[in-house]
């Protein structure tokens, strides 16, 4: 999961790890190994070869009025993913990946390399961000059909339960809450609502 971290979109953020858990899928993301030592980009990378798909959010690359710079960690991560996928038929491995961008982006007039894929758009809410997601992972070749129960608004209402779980584990872990779990948090519930 290549996502924004900051508090603004924090909310689709943890509706995409509760989607890819509810899809029966392990999210992976650089915050999973906690290695300072090891730089993020090393962390992405490892991330991405060990992954046979990859979700992009590419919400948060814009630019900033007051520096005129854009974000480009998003895009570039996703460039990664792209690339990867060129390769990866020569390197006996598979890997797909689905892009998110906000409603009526602009993406084509200034990369027009992707003019032939269809990217998925949403308007920042994880009531808009779970439908395309979990249609992507219904659609994987290969993959055992997810269950009748598991639909977007199942999801969608488990989502501010989700969110007072957190908190009370971000508490529980000074502020600092651990990848591992955050994703033990929405492997539990959706162990507990879904069926």
């Amino acid at each position: 999961m290549n996502c924004p971290f900051d508090p603004a979109v924090e909310a689709c953020h943890n509706a995409l790890v509760l989607t890819v858990v509810a899809a029966g899928f392990q999210p992976r993301s650089a915050l999973e190994s906690g290695t300072a030592s090891l730089p993020r980009i090393a962390r992405i990378g490892d991330a991405l070869r060990g992954s046979s798909y990859s979700i992009h959010d590419l919400t948060r690359a814009y630019g900033d009025p007051s520096t005129s710079l854009a974000r480009f960690n998003m895009p570039f991560e996703f460039g990664m993913a792209f690339f990867f996928t060129q390769i990866a038929e020569d390197l006996s491995a598979q890997h797909d990946w689905l892009a998110l961008l906000p409603e009526a982006h602009p993406h084509g007039e200034f990369i027009s390399d992707l003019a032939g894929y269809d990217l998925e758009t949403h308007n920042g809410t994880p009531e808009r961000v779970i439908p395309p997601v979990l249609a992507w992972l219904a659609t994987r070749p290969g993959e055992p059909p997810l269950p009748p129960y598991v639909t977007p608004a199942r999801i969608a209402s488990l989502v501010p339960e989700f969110e007072l779980l957190l908190d009370a584990e971000r508490k529980k872990w000074g502020g600092k809450l651990p990848w591992p779990n955050l994703v033990e948090t929405a492997r539990d519930l959706v162990a507990s609502r879904l069926p």
